[in-house]
């Protein structure tokens, strides 16, 4: 649902700064959009928390 919801609603470009005016479609559900949103946020912050908890497991191995 992250990965989808990213390409949706062009969060490339965002992270880019470029300007748009496509973030908002005022045809589709105040809700999907806070959804598509959440979905990205949880996604980020699974990758996140998933890929540092590997970092530190490696670092925590080849210490011993």
């Amino acid at each position: 649902m992250g990965l989808q919801s990213c390409s949706e609603m062009a969060f490339g470009s965002k992270l880019m700064l470029s300007y748009t005016l496509d973030m908002w479609d005022f045809n589709e559900s105040v809700i999907g959009f806070f959804l598509n949103w959440a979905s990205i946020i949880g996604l980020s912050a699974c990758v996140s928390d998933y890929g540092l908890l590997a970092v530190r497991a490696h670092a925590a191995n080849t210490y011993l």
